[in-house]
């Protein structure tokens, strides 16, 4: 966690555990405070040193410490999970039609 006398920052360090050069140099983790309602977010940071023709630089990823639900997550890359609703969705991901109404089910 990043340091209480610091907000809004995050460490880095050597990444011991790296075994292929596509992991990252150095990990870490920091925090940010919403200045507007004072929400806490947490993350994970990966920092991979890199050099140009302008000198050295790092590239870094940032991600969410919360855990992610398996029922929140996509069922495929690139779809969206339904929300309540939608129109449904067939087995094949195209959308289905919506049954007709009767005339009594129309509330006006």
């Amino acid at each position: 966690m990043a340091d209480s006398k610091y907000p809004n920052s995050g460490r880095m360090f050597n990444n011991d555990r790296k075994e292929k050069d596509t992991h990252a140099d150095n990990t870490g983790e920091g925090e940010h405070t919403c200045s507007k309602c004072g929400h806490v977010d947490r993350f994970f940071i990966n920092g991979w040193r890199k050099s140009g023709d302008n000198g050295p630089w790092w590239s870094m990823s940032f991600k969410d410490k919360r855990p992610q639900a398996q029922s929140d997550a996509p069922q495929q890359q690139g779809q969206r999970k339904p929300a309540q609703g939608d129109l449904g969705y067939s087995a094949g991901g195209k959308p289905q039609m919506p049954r007709a109404l009767d005339d009594d089910e129309i509330p006006f």
